[in-house]
């Protein structure tokens, strides 16, 4: 799957920030990234995506470089600087170099393989790398891939991988339990709540004590989950990358309300 409804609602989230920066684990046919980037092209700063991914393919590369404002490693190294990069490689290893690197991510979208051995350890690596305003989107969280594993390594197109993470034996299977693992092992840390829309495929996890409320709002007319606003507001005093002056929208001029009192999910009230 990708995140094509979530593309636009998540750039006022990522205009929060004076140089956003975007991890995408899974980058398939870019269907999620080309979106991404171009929008994030249109805040008018320095960004940077980078997309992981075990097979990358030719047309993703060359599309982004098409597209004005963007300027890819792969095609344009020597301009000495880029703002989107593209690695072939097992999500796991570049995790743990980023964590090596003291690398830091804005937003981690985590799409790659749908089994629960690689997405709850995907999950572990990736809070390494979140600063106290990041959002992680997970992907299949309510597919057929939810309670059922799915490798790579055994599709027919990449059985000869050698970056394909192999099948391992785990109690679970799916990446729900993956992720509702994770939540509940990170002591409150982490929380979870649904993605935006009806019958959405993915889930957003957040850290709820740097979260004063979060909100998806339909602006008037609309009727598409991928054109509405995801609204965050977040406690500023623990959140210091957070600059609220450089918040803005793409498509409409409206009026930001104030947060709610925080009100327990129905996942929380059950917990």
């Amino acid at each position: 799957m990708s995140y094509q409804n979530i593309a636009k609602p998540i750039m006022q989230y990522l205009s929060h920030f004076e140089e956003p920066k975007v991890l995408e684990i899974g980058v398939d046919r870019g269907q999620t990234a080309l979106p991404i980037c171009h929008n994030l092209s249109l805040l008018d700063r320095p960004f940077l995506y980078e997309g992981v991914d075990i097979k990358l393919r030719d047309d993703v590369i060359f599309s982004v470089s098409a597209i004005a404002k963007l300027y890819s490693l792969a095609t344009e190294p020597g301009l000495g600087f880029h703002n989107v990069a593209f690695y072939e490689r097992n999500s796991l290893d570049f995790l743990a170099e980023a964590i090596d690197n003291a690398r830091k991510y804005n937003l981690i979208l985590i799409d790659g393989d749908h089994n629960y051995y690689t997405v709850y350890k995907e999950l572990e690596l990736a809070q390494h790398l979140a600063l106290p305003s990041t959002i992680i989107i997970c992907d299949d969280y309510n597919t057929n891939w939810a309670d059922k594993d799915l490798y790579y390594s055994e599709r027919e197109e990449y059985k000869d991988n050698e970056l394909a993470t192999k099948r391992q034996e785990t109690e679970n299977a799916g990446v729900r339990p993956a992720v509702n693992n994770f939540i509940k092992e990170s002591n409150g840390k982490w929380k979870v709540l649904p993605g935006l829309g009806i019958e959405s495929d993915y889930c957003i996890l957040y850290q709820r004590e740097n979260v004063l409320d979060m909100r998806y709002h339909m602006p008037p007319l609309i009727t598409l989950a991928s054109s509405g606003i995801l609204e965050i507001y977040f406690d500023k005093s623990k959140c210091p990358e957070v600059n609220e002056d450089l918040l803005i929208n793409l498509d409409y001029i409206y009026e930001r309300p104030a947060a709610r009192p925080y009100q327990k999910t129905q996942g929380e009230q059950n917990g």
